[in-house]
């Protein structure tokens, strides 16, 4: 997802790597007008359900994204959350990438959490649930 969603504006965001393993876990806040955090979101889900993966390219080496949903973390008035795998085959590298993104009100949370390997997926559900729960306190005050 990228840093930027048309019609939204950028809100707080906070980036935090813990050094013992190497795990990032980024948050970033988005406000839409009106029903735009709606509409985002219904777009979203909709994307979730009929794109499993695409081709893209970047600085030069082509990878290729899939994307699945997952039954994490509940938060807000919507959640959704999936994991992006990228495959760059030029330098035989996967990176996996669970999000949750919930909304609230007009605004949206995406919290990304990329883990230093496949054991560290079970670490998610909790990090992901204290940042939407605290982006959801924050919305309704």
């Amino acid at each position: 997802m990228a840093d930027t969603i048309a019609g939204a504006t950028m809100g707080p965001s906070g980036s935090f790597e813990r050094t013992s393993d190497t795990t990032g876990i980024d948050s970033q806040v988005f406000t839409f007008p009106a029903a735009g955090a709606t509409d985002f979101f219904k777009a979203l889900s909709t994307s979730l359900d009929t794109c499993k993966g695409f081709a893209a390219e970047l600085q030069g080496m082509k990878m290729t994204v899939t994307a699945e949903k997952l039954t994490g973390p509940k938060a807000g008035e919507e959640s959704q959350a999936f994991r992006l795998k990228m495959k760059v085959a030029d330098i035989a590298m996967t990176v996996e990438t669970n999000l949750l993104v919930v909304r609230q009100g007009t605004g949206l949370v995406r919290v990304s959490h990329v883990p230093p390997n496949a054991s560290g997926h079970k670490d998610f559900d909790a990090l992901a649930k204290l940042a939407a729960d605290k982006f959801v306190k924050g919305a309704q005050s």
